[in-house]
């Protein structure tokens, strides 16, 4: 449903269920930094209407997607610790265990950009 550009790397965002897309956010693109700032404001890309009830069922909430978050974190702090920098001296991406640093993917090169979407962005 998106494709995020940073210099000259491309992400692919698949949505995380099927539907009709309802509403697009039409400032993003001429703001793309709000998903950077605003995330959970005007940071939005879409409003989805699923195409089944049925899959709101797989949607986590509460607890359960606070656990997910915690899990998603620490495996993307062992896929940034994984990365083979050829020697150079790595980057601190998480130095505090928390939220990736600003910019991380811009010091990465396209072998792990693509194993970033492998990784954490593909719909299983």
């Amino acid at each position: 449903i998106m494709l995020l550009k940073e210099n000259d790397h491309l992400l692919t965002v698949r949505a995380p269920l099927s539907g009709e897309i309802l509403e697009a956010n039409e400032e993003l693109p001429r703001n793309p930094r709000y998903l950077r700032e605003r995330l959970f404001g005007d940071g939005w890309g879409y409003t989805i209407k699923p195409a089944s009830v049925q899959e709101l069922k797989s949607m986590m909430i509460g607890s359960e997607s606070r656990t997910w978050v915690r899990d998603e974190f620490r495996r993307l702090r062992n896929f940034f610790a994984t990365l083979n920098t050829n020697g150079s001296l790595q980057p601190a991406y998480l130095q505090d265990g928390g939220a990736p640093a600003a910019g991380v993917l811009d010091t990465m090169d396209d072998r792990a950009w693509h194993g970033f979407e492998e990784e954490f962005l593909k719909v299983q």
